[in-house]
């Protein structure tokens, strides 16, 4: 609003910036008279992070604002050149949150707060422009504190501030209060952190429809070397619910000083003194414990608010590691401290009260059973119970945590099992792996590599057993792809890192191929079941019923995931009926062995991590029943794309692409199958067949042409009709990519088929696509003289669509 210019003070000879306000005839009087005196008020702020207003004062008939002029360039176009480091995000930041705050304190809300309202100095010292839209507090407001006072809008009915960094609340034209503009920072730093706004859309109305109804992609998706807790902190910052929000930009510039003041490599050591802080049998930490800063933070918050929390997940996942951290940390506030009980070596479930009666101290008296001494001992204890490695005794732990949990008011349980206990108010929490590089569509440099948390506990580890070890321009890519592999379980990584006594990175990775030989020889204090990956995944394997254990080698045939229609047409036969299925993949998702996946359109995929996949492979291979289960799948899929095939040129186009997009790699395996357990392949040919338009509207022009050229050289001559369509597509996609020769071969081939055949409506597409490839080659005549032809071809068929629709 206005144009600003840059001046110089004669009385005071200091450089200013003028901000002259537009001569509007149809302003109301009253309605600048409200703006003037809104500006003078907030001349009163005098902050080093916001730029002052020097005098509000009438000229000539023109308002104008005589404010500081400082140089530099706002935090929008330093974001577009460049998204800002941590570092630099986290000063801007607190300075920005410190200045709101000040502003905040005297009752003063900005309400338009946007990148393209804070400058940064050469210093990197940010400064918060046009206070323009801020409106001052009630009187009574200003008098508080309490962020929970409101503002109306200068004008009632009137939205202000700029689309995409507004809050809904804002949007909506409702009151305001201090939380408002800490949305609207929280959409700034996003923006600095990533270079682009977290709402967009085509219009102003859809801009703000995705700011009521979306949820921004985490920065750290974008840019790895951002971590959880900046995701946490802005996502908060930007909550839809401003009761979700912090409270104060004080409490705001206090967490992102608090992430300042953190180690940045993300190790936390584990305190040494942990004893002294509570009395507690927790097991001293010999190595790092490496990243979960996200998942320990919101642990420790949730047990403020619930009694009964269990870490479930994979074996080797990482479960037992980070209860004892979590428990750890929270010594300070546990009087009568925090008991870890190690079920794993217990294998009679009646003895469940006697282990943690042991652990606690608690002895056993006469003629009383035990858990009922045990209740009675905990009714009055403060105190966090660590039931680790329940999922062999689910039963008798959910039977005795119940009970200590009614007894004892103050009690924490936190137990670790591979599927939860089942208990009323019990909240399950699932361990996500650790983060792994995407190679494919992140950098590949050396520091982006290292700032990934699987890949600084692969380097801990590896400079434990090698104290020359380090994270290389050479070696960060063979690293990378290790952490990947195996699916960025921990106890994978450890056990890979250990190998580096022995095994280049690149040598190790070569390796994994059979992982399940190579990574052994963990620590020999360890549990069993944690020495080795194949320890840990038999633990996990050897708890599941018969109908688990099929159903699970059946689901390694498939790949990239798989719905349960999918799985119910593939995996269910006599011995695994459909209508039990669904509930016996159910508990493989209790027992964390299926992860279930949201995929969009209101449908769930589930997959298996590589590791438990290729698990399965090797059960379902020893039970003989790999080659005929790959035939199953393979057979699926063909179903599945010619299915897809004519829904392709048709309304539904966009819902199948992205339908076969989701199982791409179940059809590139579906494929591979055909071509190995075939001969000749001609179930492979007619599935290529289906499949080249998809690869061609995705874009997959080399990997369709190659397929297809595999397949047309195993069958030969043996399907014509398959050979024909086949060639068709190849063809389509040579000349896509440019090779008009190659593409002209195969049209004429498939042309002389499909003429022996008699199949009209195809000779006249394979004309078509000839006219397509001359038109290429600029011999316009020839071309013109293919089109009429397919165009004649099309007339006798009686279809009137004209040329346009001979391709389809």
């Amino acid at each position: 609003m206005g144009e600003v210019y840059r001046a110089t003070d004669l009385k005071l000879g200091r450089t200013v910036a003028l901000k002259i306000l537009p001569a509007d005839p149809t302003r109301e009087p009253e309605a600048r008279q409200r703006f003037l005196q809104e500006a003078r008020f907030a001349s009163v702020l005098n902050h080093p992070n916001i730029v002052t207003i020097y005098s509000v004062d009438e000229a000539d008939g023109l308002d104008f604002i005589a404010m500081e002029y400082v140089e530099g360039e706002t935090v929008r176009k330093r974001a577009r050149r460049e998204p800002f480091s941590p570092e630099q995000l986290i000063d801007t930041g607190i300075q920005c949150a410190e200045a709101l705050g000040a502003a905040h304190a005297l009752g003063m809300l900005h309400r338009d707060i946007k990148s393209a309202n804070i400058i940064l100095t050469p210093r990197n010292q940010a400064k918060i422009l046009d206070f323009g839209l801020a409106k001052r507090m009630s009187e009574a407001a200003a008098a508080q504190t309490d962020v929970t006072a409101e503002v109306d809008l200068t004008t009632a009915g009137i939205v202000m501030g700029s689309p995409g960094y507004m809050s809904p609340e804002q949007a909506r034209g409702e009151t305001l209060d201090a939380r408002t503009d800490i949305f609207s920072l929280g959409c700034t730093l996003y923006e600095a952190a990533t270079g682009k706004v977290p709402f967009e859309g085509p219009s102003t109305l859809a801009v703000m429809h995705a700011t009521w109804t979306q949820e921004p992609t985490p920065p750290s998706k974008l840019r790895p070397e951002l971590t959880p807790d900046i995701d946490a902190i802005l996502a908060r910052c930007m909550a839809k619910d401003r009761d979700d929000r912090y409270a104060s930009a004080r409490e705001l510039a206090d967490a992102l000083a608090a992430l300042r003041e953190t180690d940045r490599t993300g190790t936390v050591a584990l305190p040494r003194a942990a004893a002294a802080r509570g009395p507690n049998n927790l097991p001293a930490a010999l190595t790092a414990f490496i990243g979960r800063k996200r998942e320990t933070a919101e642990l420790k918050r949730l047990l403020a608010q619930t009694r009964l929390i269990t870490l479930s997940g994979p074996g080797g996942c990482g479960k037992t590691r980070l209860a004892v951290q979590v428990a750890t940390d929270l010594l300070t506030d546990l009087p009568d401290g925090a008991w870890i009980v190690e079920l794993a070596p217990l294998a009679d479930p009646a003895l469940v009260p006697h282990h943690v009666a042991a652990a606690l101290g608690v002895r056993e008296e006469s003629g009383r059973p035990v858990a009922e001494t045990l209740a009675e001992a905990v009714a009055a204890k403060r105190m966090l119970l660590l039931l680790d490695n329940c999922e062999h005794l689910v039963g008798a732990c959910a039977a005795l945590a119940s009970a200590l949990l009614q007894a004892a008011p103050d009690l924490r349980v936190l137990a670790t099992s591979q599927e939860p206990l089942g208990v009323p108010g019990e909240v399950t929490w699932r361990i996500p792996t650790l983060g792994v590089p995407d190679l494919a569509v992140g950098a590949r440099s050396r520091e982006a590599i290292g700032r990934y948390e699987a890949v600084r506990l692969f380097l801990d580890r590896a400079a434990g057993v090698q104290p020359t070890f380090a994270l290389t321009d050479q070696n960060a890519v063979a690293v990378a792809n290790i952490c990947r592999r195996v699916d960025g379980i921990p106890l994978a990584i450890e056990l890979a890192a250990a190998r580096v006594k022995v095994l280049a990175p690149e040598q190790i990775l070569a390796r994994l191929e059979d992982r399940f030989k190579l990574l052994t020889g963990g620590s020999r204090t360890a549990l069993p079941k944690q020495q080795t990956l194949r320890a840990a995944v038999d633990w996990s394997y050897d708890l599941l019923t018969p109908a688990e254990k099929t159903l699970l080698n059946r689901l390694s045939v498939f790949a990239g995931g798989f719905t349960l229609e999918a799985a119910e047409a593939v995996c269910a036969d006599d011995a695994l009926d459909t209508l039990d299925l669904l509930d016996t993949l159910t508990h493989l998702v209790d027992r964390s062995l299926v992860v279930p996946e949201e995929a969009g359109e209101g449908e769930v995929r589930y997959r298996l991590l590589e590791t438990i996949r290729e698990y399965g492979r090797e059960k379902l291979e020893a039970a003989g029943e790999r080659a005929a289960f790959r035939v199953r799948h393979a057979e699926h899929f063909l179903a599945l794309a010619e299915q897809a095939e004519p829904e392709l040129t048709g309304p539904g186009q966009a819902t199948w692409l992205r339908r076969l997009s989701r199982e791409h790699d179940n059809l590139r395996t579906a494929l591979v199958t055909w071509l190995e357990v075939e001969g000749p392949p001609v179930r492979g040919l007619r599935l290529a067949g289906a499949l080249w338009r998809f690869w061609w509207m995705r874009g997959n022009w080399a990997e369709g042409r190659s397929r297809l050229a595999a397949l047309l050289l195993a069958t030969g001559d043996a399907a014509p009709a398959e050979r024909t369509k086949a060639l068709h597509g190849a063809a389509v996609l040579a000349r896509t990519q440019g090779e008009y020769r190659a593409a002209q071969r195969m049209l004429e081939e498939a042309l002389a088929l499909a003429r022996a055949r008699g199949d009209r409506a195809l000779t006249g597409s394979l004309v078509f696509e000839l006219g397509n490839v001359a038109n290429e080659e600029a011999d316009y005549a020839l071309a013109r003289s293919l089109y009429e032809e397919a165009l004649a071809i099309r007339r006798e068929l009686g279809d009137r669509r004209g040329l346009s629709a001979a391709l389809h």
